[in-house]
């Protein structure tokens, strides 16, 4: 028999240890509330052929809104390594995930902050194609970051994971519950109570 959503708590967080600066201790707030939902039991997140929808939509963020996204992150400009300007090649991006600087444009994935999957399973499922479309290429949810925290990011939400980098965590929230209530996502209740007290500790 499937069990009812849960909170598991692990008692050893690190929050206590962590005094100064100011930030250090947002931060560690945020990771201790994540630990006390060690193992969060919520439904399956919808994968993104499901959350895109029929044969022939993107699956991803499309190659142009990419470099749109790579271009509008970099603080340099870019170098592009096609004449049609549609592949960006180099330029200077900040990944406020992991706090680096990255110039290679093979290093970084274009992250959803809200993730397809993660989405789906809150409601996007029942969005029509186009509202599908304008989510996965939505600016305001995209932005460009180390592939590997990214892939080790997944369809998680900020109760699941958050940035390693502690200075960036409450940005990230509140854009993530931006994205969120901006599209009329619903949280499930066990995790709507974990990051609504993050938030609260963000304000």
């Amino acid at each position: 028999m499937r069990q009812a959503p849960f909170i598991q708590e692990r008692r050893n967080t690190p929050f206590m240890k962590i005094l100064k600066p100011a930030y250090h201790l947002v931060g560690a707030f945020l990771e201790a509330m994540q630990n006390l939902r060690l193992t969060l039991l919520v439904p399956p997140a919808t994968n993104t052929t499901e959350m895109i929808g029929t044969i022939g939509l993107i699956k991803t963020v499309i190659a142009e809104e990419r470099a749109e996204q790579l271009i509008r992150q970099s603080s340099t400009a870019v170098l592009f390594d096609k004449p049609d300007n549609c592949t960006v090649d180099k330029g200077t991006f900040y990944d406020p995930y992991s706090g680096k600087v990255f110039i290679d444009d093979d290093d970084l994935d274009i992250d959803h902050r809200v993730p397809l999957g993660y989405a789906s399973a809150r409601g996007g499922a029942a969005w029509s194609k186009e509202l599908k479309e304008q989510f996965a290429n939505d600016p305001e949810n995209l932005i460009a970051v180390d592939k590997y925290l990214n892939r080790q990011k997944g369809a998680a939400g900020p109760a699941e994971w958050m940035p390693p980098n502690h200075k960036y965590r409450c940005e990230y929230l509140k854009s993530f519950d931006g994205v969120v209530q901006k599209y009329g996502l619903q949280y499930f209740p066990a995790e709507k109570r974990v990051i609504d007290k993050m938030l609260a500790a963000c304000s």
